[in-house]
This record gives C-alpha cells, structure tokens and sequence, in this order.
C-alpha cells in the first residue's frame, strides 16, 4: 500500500484491482479507497457485486460479463479520452 501511495499522487489515473470483502475488511484500504475516490483522478476500478450499491453514486459503474467486454472496453475508453 505505501508504494501505490508513493506513486498516486503523481498519477493522472488509477487503476484498482478489486475492491472486494477481503480488500475492504483493511481499514488502511478502506481509507485510501475513500481518499482516491473523493480526489479529481480518474478512477477504474473492478468491484464486488456486494459494493454496487454503496459506491454507485461515485461515478459509472458497469457490469462487465463474456458477451459485453468489447462493448464496455469501447464505453471506458471513450470516458477516458474526454
């Protein structure tokens, strides 16, 4: 965690691999998903259905499956170059 802490500030994005129950039960994470999140970077981040609903007003949350990767990689890439 010290080292994502060292590069983020410098970082015009960044990139979570996933905010699930095992990573959100440390308090340390806990906080530093908070404190990126309230910032101006630009966020991607893979979420556990189970926290749909408390991030949901932090920004586009999308369901990515099989038959839609290609449809949601387009959707975030297009965010991105805005």
């Amino acid at each position: 965690m010290d080292k994502f802490l060292e590069s983020y500030k410098d970082s015009e994005y960044v990139l979570i691999d996933e905010i699930g129950m095992m990573e959100y039960n440390s308090r340390k994470f806990k906080e530093t998903i908070r404190m990126v999140l309230s910032s101006d970077k630009n966020v991607i981040a893979t979420l556990s259905k189970r926290f749909v609903k408390e991030f949901r007003n932090k920004g586009q949350i999308y369901h990515l499956a099989r038959d839609n990767f290609d449809e949601i990689y387009l959707k975030v890439l297009s965010q991105l170059e805005r």
